[in-house]
């Protein structure tokens, strides 16, 4: 295959999966544009706007990435902010979640779609993430067809539209592992991207932690292989990741 044909190819995929996760997103919103919340989703939607909004750390137990993404999203809505949680009682913590999406100045199906409409960016960078290490694994054919195949599995678009953080951390994880690789064929920047993106996992999941050991794993088998490793590019790349998440948060 000559060059043209090659960056023809890699632009037909790149359309091709334009509109794939546009498609996605619209699919995975209309699924669950009526869905009332699931079990978790309003405590995580009142800690994703408080969060936004200065109004106090609520839930403590959750990394901040998935609360900047449906906070913002719902600061276009003229909300009743909640008590801080300073001054809550856990016993009165019901009332408060309950107070937040059923008495306040707009509905509370209109609060989660708003707040879930945020959310829908992860779907966007896990599509493209799944492509791109595809790509980079094995060029652009493949990367298509393993985002076509994530784009046609029900859980991921069901799980996209809710507020949380299972999306979130896949996407980074994705991204993370991209960068890897790249960092590994010896491209000079790719460890300031792998650092940005392992530090983007922390901060959408706790078990992003995990994608330490993968990161030094797949170091042990290149160095097996008797591929060069830049040790102080990767040590620059794990002082990035533990530096993002303490900004974010």
């Amino acid at each position: 295959m000559d060059p043209g044909a090659r960056s023809l190819t890699a632009g037909s995929a790149h359309r091709l999966l334009a509109g794939l996760v546009a498609v996605a997103c619209l699919a995975s919103a209309a699924a669950g544009w009526w869905n009332s919340a699931t079990n978790d989703e309003p405590y995580f939607t009142l800690g994703a706007y408080a969060a936004v909004a200065s109004e106090g750390l609520w839930v403590v137990e959750h990394p901040p990435l998935y609360k900047l993404a449906a906070g913002i999203s719902l600061h276009v809505l003229p909300l009743k902010p909640p008590a801080h949680p300073d001054a809550v009682a856990f016993s009165r913590l019901p009332g408060v979640i309950h107070a937040f999406l059923h008495e306040n100045h707009v509905p509370a199906l209109t609060i989660l779609r708003v707040a879930r409409l945020g959310m829908l960016v992860f779907l966007v960078l896990l599509l493209w993430g799944v492509f791109r290490l595809g790509e980079v694994v094995a060029g652009p054919e493949v990367g298509l067809a393993a985002a076509f195949a994530l784009a046609c599995q029900p859980l991921v678009l069901g799980h996209a539209f809710v507020v949380h953080t299972d999306v979130p951390a896949a996407a980074c994880w994705v991204w993370a592992c991209v960068y890897l690789e790249r960092f590994l064929a010896g491209q000079s920047q790719a460890w300031a991207g792998l650092g940005v993106w392992l530090g983007l996992a922390l901060a959408a999941k706790h078990s992003g932690v995990l994608l330490l050991l993968l990161v030094f794993l797949r170091v042990l088998v290149a160095r097996l292989r008797h591929k060069p490793v830049a040790f102080l590019r990767l040590l620059g790349a794990l002082v990035l990741s533990w530096l993002v998440p303490f900004l974010i948060t």
